[in-house]
């Protein structure tokens, strides 16, 4: 169950993920200002973390964004995943959404993506989200 994962993961605030492993997603928020070396960090430590998997899925909340990295840096982060994709699989990307700013992160990250790959499709809503990725109820810690 969710609730037995391992304490909270963290990477640069104000990202947060966690990973659970039994139903193959990484759950990811974004909150306030994002930058650019946030993003990064947070993909260094979740794809780093003995946890992950390669081919897992992302849940991706970025409902509550006041700045976001230029769309240079986002297409940056896009290709690394891409060129790590060349040896490892991708899994799918799921981006919720609920402002014009995290609709524009969400555009910039589909933009930039290889949808060949990867697949990834922004949500307005959690529970299609999840329905989508088939994983199940976001955890409790995710929205404290």
């Amino acid at each position: 169950m969710i609730d037995e994962l391992k304490p909270l993961q963290t990477g640069v605030e104000p990202v947060r993920y966690r990973i659970d492993a039994e139903h193959g997603v990484v759950y990811i928020r974004l909150r306030g200002d994002l930058t650019f070396a946030a993003l990064c960090a947070t993909e260094d430590a979740y794809l780093g973390d003995p946890e992950y998997e390669p081919g897992m899925a992302l849940y991706v909340d970025c409902r509550v964004l006041t700045t976001i990295p230029t769309r240079e840096q986002i297409r940056k982060l896009a290709l690394d995943r891409l060129f790590r994709g060349v040896s490892m699989p991708l899994g799918p990307i799921a981006i919720v959404v609920l402002t014009p700013l995290g609709e524009e992160f969400g555009r910039a990250w589909e933009l930039f993506s290889d949808t060949a790959t990867a697949r990834v499709r922004m949500f307005t809503s959690e529970r299609l989200a999840r329905e989508w990725l088939g994983v199940p109820a976001v955890p409790r810690w995710f929205d404290s």
